[in-house]
């Protein structure tokens, strides 16, 4: 007799059946196929002016991700990534209220490009001094329509010289009016939102000085044909007799209070601007490095300023207690 445990094995041969095989391990390739590896490389280049063929330092150049501000040659330069074989064209664009240009290059290999830009105007109303108009004729030959200003990077503070011929002693700050003005559009970095700063004059060298201003408020110019009107009540600033002056800076990141003009506005008292006279007129500014303990200010150069551009856009109340 056939022992049970031996039976069905038996039939299964007779029945010529046998164990099914067993499978091979996979096998799995960590090696990514070159073809889906990108590619790394530089690009770089020179902005130049395309009537003088001379080098533009302080343009901001952007296109594909990437922002970036020429040194003193007007070179400029970055590593990105592209898919092997990639063949859509790339395009890197310069646009400045001074500056308009493109080039496109081809993805995937090293680059060495040169930008060529075509000067252009500011209109003429840039140039107004609303709204009172109170310039002189002799002072409309400062008007710049071809101020070479640079892109607005991060890093920078500018800051305008305000006058005081009307405010009594004891008054203090009691708002700030920003208006908006076609030319801002095509200033990079204009219509962000920007940290204020109020500034005394500094003695000895007439420029900004100390921070009187010790609260961090977020300001904004807003779009042309408006104007936006932000408190300052509530810090108490009284105004120096010699002036101040307003400091702007692009805000990036940090504890600031919150960005809030105001709907409803009562006016309180006189209104201080920038001088009138271009020979009265400040302009100063400021590149920040990680390294500084202090703020380094230099006077904007003649060439550099959209004078009374700024000048016109901001004026601040008072108010007497």
């Amino acid at each position: 007799m056939i022992h049970r445990a031996c039976f069905w094995p038996l039939l299964l041969l007779l029945a010529g059946c046998t164990r099914p095989p067993v499978p091979a391990p996979i096998q799995v390739s960590t090696t990514v196929p070159e073809r889906l590896v990108p590619v790394r490389y530089t690009v770089g280049g020179q902005v130049l002016d395309a009537d003088t063929r001379q080098p533009l330092a302080g343009i901001r150049v952007s296109g594909h991700g990437h922002n970036l501000t020429t040194d003193a040659q007007g070179r400029f330069a970055y590593e990105e990534l592209a898919a092997r074989g990639a063949t859509a064209p790339r395009e890197l664009r310069v646009r400045t209220p001074q500056y308009l240009g493109q080039v496109t290059y081809q993805p995937g290999q090293a680059q060495q490009l040169t930008l060529l830009v075509q000067r252009r105007q500011l209109p003429l109303k840039a140039f107004s001094y609303e709204p009172n108009g109170c310039l002189t004729a002799e002072d409309r030959v400062h008007f710049n329509a071809q101020a070479t200003l640079p892109a607005w990077p991060p890093s920078q503070l500018r800051a305008w010289y305000i006058e005081n011929h009307q405010a009594r002693p004891g008054d203090t700050l009691y708002a700030i009016t920003l208006r908006g003005a076609p030319a801002l559009d095509l200033l990079d970095g204009a219509r962000e939102l920007m940290r204020l700063r109020i500034l005394a004059v500094d003695p000895v060298t007439r420029g900004p000085g100390a921070d009187l201003l010790l609260e961090n408020k977020l300001v904004a110019f807003p779009a042309a044909g408006r104007a936006f009107i932000f408190s300052l009540h509530e810090y108490r600033i009284g105004v120096p007799a010699d002036g101040f002056f307003v400091g702007l800076e692009l805000y990036i990141s940090g504890n600031f209070a919150s960005y809030q003009p105001e709907e409803y506005h009562r006016p309180q008292g006189q209104m201080l601007r920038a001088p009138c006279a271009y020979a009265d007129s400040r302009s100063w500014t400021s590149t920040w490095r990680p390294e500084m303990t202090s703020l380094a200010w230099e006077p904007v150069p003649a060439a550099h300023r959209c004078w009374p551009l700024f000048e016109s856009l901001i004026s601040l109340e008072t108010c007497h207690p």
